[in-house]
């Protein structure tokens, strides 16, 4: 095998435990899959809507 394709698979090996050491500890239980996947897919839209929500939440505690 040549040096590069050993180097390869040795980082391909590292990634792949990288990998599972995510799926096996996740941060958010897997109930969220559907909402984790609408924001990443919508991040634009997502951004925007909470941008709105935030700015209208902060007219209305200053004039509160």
């Amino acid at each position: 095998m040549k040096k590069t394709e050993s180097e390869f698979l040795e980082k391909l090996h590292a990634e792949a435990a990288f990998q599972h050491e995510l799926f096996s500890h996740r941060v958010l239980p897997s109930k969220v899959d559907v909402l984790t996947s609408f924001i990443g897919t919508h991040s634009w839209q997502t951004f925007l809507f909470l941008a709105l929500v935030t700015s209208i939440v902060l007219e209305v505690i200053e004039k509160w």
